[in-house]
């Protein structure tokens, strides 16, 4: 999210080799496959055991969307946010002003939607709202 892209590909190549390692190792390459624009190898790692494995933490759907996004896939990044929201990823003020992974998604009117679900959320717990702070 900071726009160093080189070196996140660097750390998943040199210390996660294999993409089949495991659900995390195998989403690290997902990542870096979207960063790279690299949509056969995406695709060949994104199985319906993957996914099912993805599907069921907010995390893990969170940074599904933020890859499908990278590759201009927004259907499908949709999905998985909407997903992530569903799974308690509430934070609207990151999801909608400060990841600027989802930044492409920003227009879209289904986008709108899920920012106001999530906000209506998090307004669902007593005290201050979410404040997002600033990435550093």
């Amino acid at each position: 999210m900071a726009g160093d892209r080189e070196s996140a590909r660097a750390a998943v190549e040199g210390h996660l080799s294999d993409p089949h390692a495991g659900g995390l190792a195998s989403l690290a390459h997902v990542f870096v496959a979207a960063l790279t624009g690299d949509q056969p190898k995406l695709r060949q790692l994104v199985t319906a055991e993957f996914e099912e494995l993805m599907w069921n933490d907010l995390q893990y759907a969170h940074m599904m969307a933020q890859s499908y996004s990278l590759l201009g896939a927004n259907d499908q990044a949709l999905h998985w946010l909407e997903r992530a929201v569903a799974r308690g990823f509430i934070h609207h003020r990151f999801l909608g002003d400060l990841d600027s992974l989802l930044a492409p998604l920003r227009g879209d009117g289904r986008f709108r939607g899920i920012m106001d679900r999530a906000r209506k959320a998090s307004e669902a717990f007593p005290g201050e709202p979410m404040r997002a702070s600033p990435l550093r």
